[in-house]
Protein backbone atom coordinates (compact mmCIF):
# COMPACT_ATOMS: atom_id res chain seq x y z
CA UNK A 1 0.00 0.00 0.00
CA UNK A 2 1.39 3.38 -0.97
CA UNK A 3 -0.04 5.29 1.92
CA UNK A 4 -3.52 6.60 2.61
CA UNK A 5 -3.77 9.53 0.22
CA UNK A 6 -5.95 12.61 0.49
CA UNK A 7 -8.10 13.37 -2.53
CA UNK A 8 -6.32 16.63 -3.26
CA UNK A 9 -3.09 14.67 -3.65
CA UNK A 10 -1.34 16.70 -0.95
CA UNK A 11 0.28 13.64 0.63
CA UNK A 12 1.56 12.23 -2.67
CA UNK A 13 4.83 13.36 -4.31
CA UNK A 14 4.36 15.09 -7.66
CA UNK A 15 6.29 13.31 -10.39
CA UNK A 16 6.02 11.93 -13.89
CA UNK A 17 5.03 8.70 -12.24
CA UNK A 18 1.88 10.42 -11.06
CA UNK A 19 1.01 11.58 -14.55
CA UNK A 20 1.10 8.11 -16.05
CA UNK A 21 -2.25 7.34 -14.43
CA UNK A 22 -3.92 9.79 -16.81
CA UNK A 23 -7.31 11.46 -16.53
CA UNK A 24 -10.53 9.52 -15.90
CA UNK A 25 -12.50 8.78 -18.99
CA UNK A 26 -16.00 10.20 -19.06
CA UNK A 27 -17.20 7.65 -21.58
CA UNK A 28 -17.64 3.93 -21.09
CA UNK A 29 -20.39 1.84 -19.57
CA UNK A 30 -21.35 3.87 -16.52
CA UNK A 31 -23.86 1.28 -15.38
CA UNK A 32 -21.19 -1.39 -15.35
CA UNK A 33 -18.90 0.79 -13.24
CA UNK A 34 -21.74 1.48 -10.81
CA UNK A 35 -22.41 -2.25 -10.52
CA UNK A 36 -18.75 -2.86 -9.72
CA UNK A 37 -18.86 -0.16 -7.05
CA UNK A 38 -22.00 -1.71 -5.56
CA UNK A 39 -20.23 -5.09 -5.44
CA UNK A 40 -17.33 -3.62 -3.46
CA UNK A 41 -19.80 -2.26 -0.91
CA UNK A 42 -20.63 -5.85 0.02
CA UNK A 43 -17.49 -5.60 2.15
CA UNK A 44 -18.83 -4.11 5.37
CA UNK A 45 -15.58 -2.19 5.94
CA UNK A 46 -16.06 -0.16 2.75
CA UNK A 47 -17.98 3.00 3.56
CA UNK A 48 -17.95 4.60 0.08
CA UNK A 49 -16.44 3.84 -3.30
CA UNK A 50 -16.44 4.85 -6.94
CA UNK A 51 -14.96 3.04 -9.93
CA UNK A 52 -13.47 5.06 -12.81
CA UNK A 53 -11.83 4.20 -16.10
CA UNK A 54 -8.41 5.74 -16.56
CA UNK A 55 -6.18 5.95 -19.61
CA UNK A 56 -2.78 4.28 -19.40
CA UNK A 57 0.33 5.03 -21.50
CA UNK A 58 -0.14 2.04 -23.82
CA UNK A 59 -3.20 3.76 -25.25
CA UNK A 60 -5.70 1.47 -23.54
CA UNK A 61 -7.41 1.88 -20.17
CA UNK A 62 -7.89 0.14 -16.88
CA UNK A 63 -10.33 0.40 -13.97
CA UNK A 64 -9.42 2.06 -10.70
CA UNK A 65 -11.54 1.92 -7.54
CA UNK A 66 -11.32 4.78 -5.03
CA UNK A 67 -12.52 3.52 -1.67
CA UNK A 68 -13.23 5.02 1.74
CA UNK A 69 -12.76 2.43 4.48
CA UNK A 70 -13.48 2.40 8.19
CA UNK A 71 -9.91 1.47 9.18
CA UNK A 72 -7.49 2.98 6.67
CA UNK A 73 -4.46 1.71 8.55
CA UNK A 74 -5.61 -1.84 7.78
CA UNK A 75 -6.21 -1.37 4.06
CA UNK A 76 -3.61 -4.01 3.18
CA UNK A 77 -5.83 -6.55 4.94
CA UNK A 78 -8.99 -5.37 3.17
CA UNK A 79 -7.56 -5.12 -0.37
CA UNK A 80 -7.40 -8.88 -1.15
CA UNK A 81 -11.12 -9.21 -0.41
CA UNK A 82 -11.87 -6.27 -2.72
CA UNK A 83 -9.86 -7.89 -5.51
CA UNK A 84 -11.86 -11.08 -5.04
CA UNK A 85 -15.17 -9.21 -5.07
CA UNK A 86 -14.27 -7.50 -8.33
CA UNK A 87 -13.26 -10.83 -9.92
CA UNK A 88 -10.01 -9.25 -11.07
CA UNK A 89 -11.72 -6.63 -13.24
CA UNK A 90 -10.37 -3.71 -11.19
CA UNK A 91 -6.63 -3.30 -11.60
CA UNK A 92 -5.95 -0.78 -8.82
CA UNK A 93 -7.52 0.11 -5.48
CA UNK A 94 -6.79 3.59 -4.14
CA UNK A 95 -7.75 4.36 -0.52
CA UNK A 96 -8.88 7.94 0.10
CA UNK A 97 -10.19 9.75 3.15
CA UNK A 98 -13.33 10.90 1.32
CA UNK A 99 -14.78 11.09 -2.18
CA UNK A 100 -14.58 14.67 -3.46
CA UNK A 101 -17.72 16.13 -4.99
CA UNK A 102 -18.42 19.15 -7.16
CA UNK A 103 -20.77 21.98 -6.24
CA UNK A 104 -23.46 20.02 -8.05
CA UNK A 105 -22.93 16.99 -5.80
CA UNK A 106 -21.38 14.71 -8.43
CA UNK A 107 -18.03 12.94 -8.08
CA UNK A 108 -15.17 15.36 -8.80
CA UNK A 109 -13.19 13.28 -11.30
CA UNK A 110 -10.60 16.01 -11.77
CA UNK A 111 -9.71 15.89 -8.07
CA UNK A 112 -9.48 12.10 -8.16
CA UNK A 113 -7.19 12.32 -11.18
CA UNK A 114 -4.63 14.10 -9.01
CA UNK A 115 -4.41 11.14 -6.63
CA UNK A 116 -1.42 8.90 -7.25
CA UNK A 117 -2.35 5.40 -8.41
CA UNK A 118 0.38 3.32 -6.81
CA UNK A 119 2.44 0.79 -8.71
CA UNK A 120 5.67 -1.03 -7.91
CA UNK A 121 7.48 1.03 -10.55
CA UNK A 122 6.81 4.35 -8.81
CA UNK A 123 9.14 3.86 -5.82
CA UNK A 124 12.33 3.33 -7.85
CA UNK A 125 11.34 6.15 -10.21
CA UNK A 126 10.88 8.58 -7.34
CA UNK A 127 14.10 7.41 -5.67
CA UNK A 128 16.02 8.00 -8.90
CA UNK A 129 14.63 11.51 -9.34
CA UNK A 130 15.44 12.52 -5.76
CA UNK A 131 18.86 10.86 -5.85
CA UNK A 132 19.71 12.89 -8.97
CA UNK A 133 19.63 16.09 -6.91
CA UNK A 134 23.15 17.28 -6.13
CA UNK A 135 22.54 17.86 -2.42
CA UNK A 136 21.15 14.34 -1.82
CA UNK A 137 23.53 11.64 -0.58
CA UNK A 138 21.20 8.66 -0.15
CA UNK A 139 17.45 8.22 -0.50
CA UNK A 140 14.86 5.51 0.16
CA UNK A 141 11.17 5.57 -0.83
CA UNK A 142 9.03 3.85 1.78
CA UNK A 143 5.34 3.09 1.29
CA UNK A 144 2.80 2.72 4.06
CA UNK A 145 -0.11 4.31 5.89
CA UNK A 146 0.18 7.78 7.36
CA UNK A 147 -2.37 10.32 8.52
CA UNK A 148 -2.09 13.98 7.66
CA UNK A 149 -1.31 16.29 10.57
CA UNK A 150 -4.47 18.09 11.70
CA UNK A 151 -4.76 21.72 10.68
CA UNK A 152 -6.17 24.22 13.16
CA UNK A 153 -7.79 27.58 12.46
CA UNK A 154 -8.57 29.97 15.31
CA UNK A 155 -12.26 30.82 15.56
CA UNK A 156 -11.37 34.53 15.70
CA UNK A 157 -9.95 34.31 12.20
CA UNK A 158 -13.11 32.72 10.86
CA UNK A 159 -15.29 35.37 12.48
CA UNK A 160 -13.05 38.20 11.31
CA UNK A 161 -13.12 37.02 7.71
CA UNK A 162 -16.90 36.76 7.74
CA UNK A 163 -17.45 40.35 8.93
CA UNK A 164 -17.11 43.64 7.01
CA UNK A 165 -13.66 45.21 7.22
CA UNK A 166 -13.41 47.94 9.85
CA UNK A 167 -10.35 50.10 10.68
CA UNK A 168 -8.88 48.97 13.98
CA UNK A 169 -6.58 51.01 16.17
CA UNK A 170 -3.00 49.77 16.58
CA UNK A 171 -3.49 50.31 20.28
CA UNK A 172 -6.23 47.68 20.52
CA UNK A 173 -5.93 45.86 23.80
CA UNK A 174 -5.88 42.35 22.25
CA UNK A 175 -6.85 40.41 19.13
CA UNK A 176 -10.19 39.62 20.74
CA UNK A 177 -10.73 43.29 21.51
CA UNK A 178 -10.22 44.14 17.83
CA UNK A 179 -12.59 41.31 16.93
CA UNK A 180 -15.20 42.78 19.26
CA UNK A 181 -14.80 46.16 17.58
CA UNK A 182 -15.40 44.55 14.19
CA UNK A 183 -18.46 42.70 15.44
CA UNK A 184 -19.96 45.93 16.77
CA UNK A 185 -19.27 47.82 13.55
CA UNK A 186 -22.44 46.76 11.77
CA UNK A 187 -25.08 44.09 11.31
CA UNK A 188 -23.98 40.56 10.44
CA UNK A 189 -26.04 37.68 9.04
CA UNK A 190 -27.98 35.75 11.66
CA UNK A 191 -26.26 32.51 12.66
CA UNK A 192 -29.30 30.93 14.32
CA UNK A 193 -32.62 30.15 12.66
CA UNK A 194 -35.81 29.56 14.63
CA UNK A 195 -38.74 27.64 13.24
CA UNK A 196 -42.35 28.06 14.16
CA UNK A 197 -43.27 27.49 17.81
CA UNK A 198 -43.99 23.87 18.64
CA UNK A 199 -47.63 23.04 19.07
CA UNK A 200 -48.07 21.30 22.40
CA UNK A 201 -50.51 21.09 25.26
CA UNK A 202 -50.18 23.78 27.88
CA UNK A 203 -49.86 21.07 30.53
CA UNK A 204 -47.24 19.07 28.57
CA UNK A 205 -44.35 17.84 30.76
CA UNK A 206 -41.33 20.12 30.68
CA UNK A 207 -38.73 17.74 32.17
CA UNK A 208 -37.95 14.13 31.38
CA UNK A 209 -38.98 12.51 34.70
CA UNK A 210 -42.46 14.00 34.25
CA UNK A 211 -42.58 12.53 30.74
CA UNK A 212 -41.86 9.01 32.01
CA UNK A 213 -44.24 9.22 34.93
CA UNK A 214 -47.07 10.49 32.72
CA UNK A 215 -46.60 7.84 30.01
CA UNK A 216 -49.23 5.13 29.59
CA UNK A 217 -48.16 2.54 32.15
CA UNK A 218 -49.29 -0.52 30.17
CA UNK A 219 -47.53 0.37 26.89
CA UNK A 220 -45.15 -2.46 26.03
CA UNK A 221 -41.36 -2.44 26.11
CA UNK A 222 -40.01 -5.63 24.55
CA UNK A 223 -36.41 -6.61 25.31
CA UNK A 224 -34.84 -9.09 22.89
CA UNK A 225 -31.99 -11.12 24.37
CA UNK A 226 -28.84 -12.26 22.60
CA UNK A 227 -30.36 -15.71 21.95
CA UNK A 228 -33.53 -14.23 20.44
CA UNK A 229 -35.74 -14.79 23.50
CA UNK A 230 -38.01 -11.91 24.43
CA UNK A 231 -39.10 -10.34 27.68
CA UNK A 232 -42.18 -8.10 27.73
CA UNK A 233 -42.10 -5.16 30.14
CA UNK A 234 -43.97 -1.87 30.17
CA UNK A 235 -43.47 1.81 30.88
CA UNK A 236 -45.04 1.16 34.28
CA UNK A 237 -42.41 -1.46 35.18
CA UNK A 238 -39.68 0.88 33.88
CA UNK A 239 -40.93 3.54 36.32
CA UNK A 240 -40.88 1.08 39.23
CA UNK A 241 -37.39 -0.19 38.44
CA UNK A 242 -36.09 3.35 37.99
CA UNK A 243 -37.51 4.32 41.38
CA UNK A 244 -35.81 1.29 42.98
CA UNK A 245 -32.50 2.27 41.42
CA UNK A 246 -33.06 5.86 42.56
CA UNK A 247 -33.36 4.55 46.11
CA UNK A 248 -30.11 2.63 45.72
CA UNK A 249 -28.25 5.62 44.25
CA UNK A 250 -29.42 7.90 47.06
CA UNK A 251 -28.25 5.36 49.61
CA UNK A 252 -24.84 5.73 47.97
CA UNK A 253 -24.92 9.40 48.95
CA UNK A 254 -25.55 10.89 45.50
CA UNK A 255 -27.04 14.37 45.30
CA UNK A 256 -28.57 16.35 42.40
CA UNK A 257 -25.88 17.39 39.94
CA UNK A 258 -23.59 14.44 40.70
CA UNK A 259 -22.26 12.59 37.64
CA UNK A 260 -22.90 8.88 37.06
CA UNK A 261 -21.04 6.75 34.50
CA UNK A 262 -23.16 3.88 33.19
CA UNK A 263 -21.15 0.81 32.10
CA UNK A 264 -24.10 -1.41 31.22
CA UNK A 265 -24.51 -3.46 28.05
CA UNK A 266 -27.92 -5.04 28.74
CA UNK A 267 -30.75 -2.73 27.71
CA UNK A 268 -32.96 -3.95 30.55
CA UNK A 269 -30.28 -2.80 33.02
CA UNK A 270 -29.24 0.37 31.24
CA UNK A 271 -32.61 2.04 30.79
CA UNK A 272 -33.77 1.71 34.44
CA UNK A 273 -30.36 2.98 35.63
CA UNK A 274 -30.54 5.89 33.19
CA UNK A 275 -34.03 6.86 34.37
CA UNK A 276 -33.13 6.30 38.03
CA UNK A 277 -30.39 8.89 37.56
CA UNK A 278 -32.78 11.35 35.91
CA UNK A 279 -35.35 10.91 38.68
CA UNK A 280 -32.70 11.87 41.22
CA UNK A 281 -31.37 14.87 39.32
CA UNK A 282 -28.09 13.03 38.81
CA UNK A 283 -26.34 13.52 35.47
CA UNK A 284 -25.67 10.19 33.72
CA UNK A 285 -23.35 9.51 30.81
CA UNK A 286 -23.56 6.21 28.92
CA UNK A 287 -20.07 4.98 28.03
CA UNK A 288 -19.46 2.03 25.66
CA UNK A 289 -18.54 -1.18 27.45
CA UNK A 290 -15.14 -2.60 26.38
CA UNK A 291 -15.05 -6.19 25.18
CA UNK A 292 -12.29 -6.71 27.73
CA UNK A 293 -10.65 -4.56 30.39
CA UNK A 294 -7.29 -6.23 29.72
CA UNK A 295 -5.35 -4.60 26.94
CA UNK A 296 -5.88 -1.27 25.25
CA UNK A 297 -9.08 -0.59 23.32
CA UNK A 298 -10.89 2.50 22.14
CA UNK A 299 -13.81 1.88 24.50
CA UNK A 300 -11.47 1.48 27.49
CA UNK A 301 -9.61 4.69 26.61
CA UNK A 302 -12.96 6.51 26.43
CA UNK A 303 -14.05 5.10 29.79
CA UNK A 304 -10.84 6.16 31.54
CA UNK A 305 -11.02 9.61 29.92
CA UNK A 306 -14.63 10.26 30.96
CA UNK A 307 -14.06 8.93 34.48
CA UNK A 308 -11.14 11.33 34.88
CA UNK A 309 -12.92 14.24 33.14
CA UNK A 310 -15.87 13.97 35.53
CA UNK A 311 -13.58 13.79 38.57
CA UNK A 312 -13.99 10.10 39.38
CA UNK A 313 -17.77 9.71 39.53
CA UNK A 314 -19.70 6.63 40.57
CA UNK A 315 -19.43 3.78 38.05
CA UNK A 316 -22.60 1.70 37.68
CA UNK A 317 -22.07 -1.74 36.11
CA UNK A 318 -23.25 -5.31 36.39
CA UNK A 319 -21.71 -7.20 39.29
CA UNK A 320 -19.84 -9.51 36.87
CA UNK A 321 -18.32 -6.49 35.11
CA UNK A 322 -17.17 -4.94 38.36
CA UNK A 323 -15.41 -8.18 39.31
CA UNK A 324 -13.83 -8.29 35.85
CA UNK A 325 -12.51 -4.73 36.19
CA UNK A 326 -11.04 -5.42 39.62
CA UNK A 327 -9.23 -8.52 38.28
CA UNK A 328 -8.00 -6.80 35.12
CA UNK A 329 -4.85 -4.91 34.29
CA UNK A 330 -6.97 -1.74 34.15
CA UNK A 331 -7.63 -1.80 37.89
CA UNK A 332 -4.55 0.33 38.53
CA UNK A 333 -5.86 2.92 36.05
CA UNK A 334 -9.01 3.39 38.15
CA UNK A 335 -7.53 4.14 41.57
CA UNK A 336 -10.07 4.47 44.36
CA UNK A 337 -12.93 3.97 41.87
CA UNK A 338 -16.41 3.85 43.36
CA UNK A 339 -18.52 1.03 41.90
CA UNK A 340 -22.20 0.22 42.27
CA UNK A 341 -23.62 -3.07 41.02
CA UNK A 342 -26.90 -2.58 39.19
CA UNK A 343 -28.25 -5.74 40.84
CA UNK A 344 -27.61 -4.24 44.28
CA UNK A 345 -29.12 -0.87 43.34
CA UNK A 346 -32.23 -2.58 42.02
CA UNK A 347 -32.68 -4.44 45.33
CA UNK A 348 -34.08 -1.38 47.13
CA UNK A 349 -37.53 -0.07 48.00
CA UNK A 350 -38.93 2.28 45.36
CA UNK A 351 -38.18 5.94 46.06
CA UNK A 352 -41.11 7.92 44.64
CA UNK A 353 -39.75 11.33 45.65
CA UNK A 354 -38.33 12.53 42.33
CA UNK A 355 -36.05 15.58 42.18
CA UNK A 356 -37.81 18.74 40.94
CA UNK A 357 -35.73 19.57 37.88
CA UNK A 358 -35.99 22.74 35.82
CA UNK A 359 -36.28 22.65 31.99
CA UNK A 360 -32.82 24.15 31.50
CA UNK A 361 -31.08 21.83 33.99
CA UNK A 362 -28.59 19.34 32.55
CA UNK A 363 -30.45 16.06 32.00
CA UNK A 364 -27.53 13.91 30.84
CA UNK A 365 -24.33 13.92 28.82
CA UNK A 366 -23.71 12.34 25.47
CA UNK A 367 -20.30 11.61 24.00
CA UNK A 368 -18.97 12.74 20.66
CA UNK A 369 -17.56 9.96 18.48
CA UNK A 370 -13.95 10.64 19.43
CA UNK A 371 -12.94 10.02 15.81
CA UNK A 372 -10.55 12.99 15.94
CA UNK A 373 -9.24 12.32 19.43
CA UNK A 374 -10.76 11.83 22.85
CA UNK A 375 -14.55 12.14 22.98
CA UNK A 376 -16.20 15.33 24.19
CA UNK A 377 -18.99 15.25 26.77
CA UNK A 378 -21.94 17.24 25.43
CA UNK A 379 -24.43 18.65 27.96
CA UNK A 380 -28.09 18.19 27.06
CA UNK A 381 -30.90 19.86 28.96
CA UNK A 382 -34.47 18.66 29.43
CA UNK A 383 -35.61 21.48 27.15
CA UNK A 384 -33.10 20.42 24.44
CA UNK A 385 -34.29 16.85 24.37
CA UNK A 386 -38.02 17.52 24.54
CA UNK A 387 -37.99 20.29 21.94
CA UNK A 388 -36.15 18.05 19.52
CA UNK A 389 -38.39 15.06 20.30
CA UNK A 390 -41.60 16.96 19.76
CA UNK A 391 -40.34 18.71 16.65
CA UNK A 392 -39.14 15.44 15.10
CA UNK A 393 -42.38 13.63 15.92
CA UNK A 394 -44.39 16.44 14.35
CA UNK A 395 -42.22 16.49 11.24
CA UNK A 396 -42.32 12.71 10.83
CA UNK A 397 -46.00 12.50 11.82
CA UNK A 398 -45.35 9.83 14.43
CA UNK A 399 -47.79 9.00 17.21
CA UNK A 400 -48.49 6.68 20.11
CA UNK A 401 -49.81 4.12 17.60
CA UNK A 402 -46.35 3.50 16.15
CA UNK A 403 -44.07 0.56 16.94
CA UNK A 404 -40.38 1.44 17.18
CA UNK A 405 -37.48 -1.00 16.79
CA UNK A 406 -33.94 -0.07 17.86
CA UNK A 407 -30.93 -2.38 17.85
CA UNK A 408 -28.14 0.20 17.97
CA UNK A 409 -26.35 0.76 21.33
CA UNK A 410 -27.74 3.44 23.63
CA UNK A 411 -24.34 5.08 24.02
CA UNK A 412 -25.14 6.58 20.58
CA UNK A 413 -27.08 9.84 20.88
CA UNK A 414 -29.47 8.73 18.14
CA UNK A 415 -30.48 5.62 20.07
CA UNK A 416 -31.02 7.23 23.47
CA UNK A 417 -32.57 10.47 22.21
CA UNK A 418 -34.49 9.58 19.07
CA UNK A 419 -35.28 5.92 19.62
CA UNK A 420 -35.96 5.95 23.34
CA UNK A 421 -36.66 9.33 24.92
CA UNK A 422 -38.76 10.46 21.96
CA UNK A 423 -40.65 7.16 22.10
CA UNK A 424 -41.41 7.64 25.78
CA UNK A 425 -42.65 11.15 25.02
CA UNK A 426 -44.89 9.69 22.29
CA UNK A 427 -45.96 6.80 24.51
CA UNK A 428 -45.51 4.20 21.74
CA UNK A 429 -44.57 0.53 21.86
CA UNK A 430 -40.81 -0.14 21.59
CA UNK A 431 -38.72 -3.19 20.75
CA UNK A 432 -35.05 -3.21 21.81
CA UNK A 433 -32.51 -5.78 20.61
CA UNK A 434 -28.74 -5.94 21.20
CA UNK A 435 -26.56 -5.09 18.22
CA UNK A 436 -24.79 -8.46 18.48
CA UNK A 437 -28.10 -10.24 17.81
CA UNK A 438 -28.68 -8.40 14.53
CA UNK A 439 -25.06 -8.28 13.37
CA UNK A 440 -24.84 -12.04 13.99
CA UNK A 441 -27.70 -12.51 11.51
CA UNK A 442 -28.67 -9.34 9.61
CA UNK A 443 -32.00 -10.80 8.45
CA UNK A 444 -33.08 -10.95 12.10
CA UNK A 445 -33.73 -7.22 11.73
CA UNK A 446 -36.44 -8.08 9.19
CA UNK A 447 -37.69 -10.96 11.35
CA UNK A 448 -38.32 -8.52 14.22
CA UNK A 449 -40.02 -6.01 11.92
CA UNK A 450 -42.33 -8.72 10.63
CA UNK A 451 -43.08 -10.28 14.04
CA UNK A 452 -43.86 -7.03 15.87
CA UNK A 453 -45.39 -5.10 12.95
CA UNK A 454 -42.74 -2.41 13.34
CA UNK A 455 -43.46 0.98 11.76
CA UNK A 456 -40.11 2.71 12.31
CA UNK A 457 -36.50 1.61 12.71
CA UNK A 458 -33.03 2.77 11.71
CA UNK A 459 -29.46 1.72 10.91
CA UNK A 460 -26.30 3.09 9.32
CA UNK A 461 -25.57 2.37 5.66
CA UNK A 462 -23.40 -0.67 6.42
CA UNK A 463 -26.36 -2.57 7.91
CA UNK A 464 -28.35 -2.22 4.69
CA UNK A 465 -25.33 -3.64 2.87
CA UNK A 466 -25.22 -6.59 5.28
CA UNK A 467 -28.89 -7.31 4.63
CA UNK A 468 -28.28 -7.19 0.87
CA UNK A 469 -25.48 -9.73 1.18
CA UNK A 470 -27.53 -12.02 3.43
CA UNK A 471 -30.50 -11.95 1.05
CA UNK A 472 -28.32 -13.34 -1.73
CA UNK A 473 -27.52 -16.46 0.30
CA UNK A 474 -30.98 -16.93 1.83
CA UNK A 475 -33.53 -16.84 -0.94
CA UNK A 476 -36.51 -18.53 0.68
CA UNK A 477 -37.82 -16.24 3.40
CA UNK A 478 -41.31 -14.98 4.14
CA UNK A 479 -41.97 -11.56 5.62
CA UNK A 480 -44.75 -9.02 5.62
CA UNK A 481 -42.99 -5.64 5.70
CA UNK A 482 -46.04 -3.59 4.76
CA UNK A 483 -46.24 -2.15 8.30
CA UNK A 484 -43.01 -0.17 7.77
CA UNK A 485 -43.55 3.56 7.37
CA UNK A 486 -39.92 4.63 7.69
CA UNK A 487 -36.47 3.07 7.90
CA UNK A 488 -33.91 5.74 8.66
CA UNK A 489 -30.36 5.50 7.35
CA UNK A 490 -28.01 7.81 9.20
CA UNK A 491 -24.74 8.16 11.05
CA UNK A 492 -22.37 7.56 8.14
CA UNK A 493 -22.09 8.19 4.40
CA UNK A 494 -25.11 6.87 2.53
CA UNK A 495 -24.64 4.92 -0.69
CA UNK A 496 -27.42 5.06 -3.25
CA UNK A 497 -26.50 1.71 -4.77
CA UNK A 498 -26.87 -0.04 -1.40
CA UNK A 499 -30.23 1.54 -0.63
CA UNK A 500 -31.62 0.88 -4.12
CA UNK A 501 -30.65 -2.78 -3.92
CA UNK A 502 -32.21 -3.02 -0.44
CA UNK A 503 -35.51 -1.54 -1.63
CA UNK A 504 -35.63 -3.60 -4.83
CA UNK A 505 -34.88 -6.85 -2.97
CA UNK A 506 -37.56 -6.28 -0.34
CA UNK A 507 -40.30 -4.86 -2.56
CA UNK A 508 -41.81 -8.36 -3.01
CA UNK A 509 -42.27 -8.48 0.78
CA UNK A 510 -44.36 -5.31 0.84
CA UNK A 511 -41.67 -2.75 1.69
CA UNK A 512 -42.65 0.57 0.13
CA UNK A 513 -40.16 2.31 -2.15
CA UNK A 514 -40.50 5.47 -0.03
CA UNK A 515 -39.74 3.69 3.26
CA UNK A 516 -36.02 4.50 3.50
CA UNK A 517 -35.26 8.07 4.48
CA UNK A 518 -31.88 9.69 5.07
CA UNK A 519 -30.43 11.92 7.77
CA UNK A 520 -27.01 12.80 9.23
CA UNK A 521 -25.20 11.45 6.19
CA UNK A 522 -24.06 12.58 2.77
CA UNK A 523 -25.46 10.48 -0.08
CA UNK A 524 -22.60 9.40 -2.30
CA UNK A 525 -22.71 10.01 -6.03
CA UNK A 526 -21.92 6.46 -7.06
CA UNK A 527 -25.18 6.34 -9.02
CA UNK A 528 -25.30 10.00 -10.00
Amino acid sequence: MSGFITTDGSSAPRSEGTKTAGLPRVGGDGGDLEALAATLLDNAEVKECVVLERAIPAGSSDLVAYVVVAEPENFDRIEPNLKELSAGRISRFVPVFYLPVTDQGTIDKTALARVTVWSDELAPAWEARVAALSEIDRVACVSGYWADAPQHVHVARLLRESLPATPVSRQAESPMASLAAERNAGPAPASICHGKPLLQREDAPQVLPEVLCSAMRDTAIIYVDGDGSERVDSYGSLVREAQQLLGGLRRRGLEPGDKVVLQLDRNEDLLPAFWGSLLGGFEPVIVPVPITYDGESRALVHLLHIWSLFNRPLLVAADSRIKEIRRSSSASLLPHARFAAVEELRDNPADTNAHKAAPDDIAFYTLSSGSTGLPKAVMLSHRNILARARGTSALCRQSANDVILNWLPFDHIGSISDWHLRCVELGCKVVYAPKEYVLGGPLRWLDLIDRHRVTHSWAPNFAYSLVNAALKSEQHREWDLSSVQMLLTAGESITRATIREFLDSLAPFGLQASAVQTAFGRPSSVLA
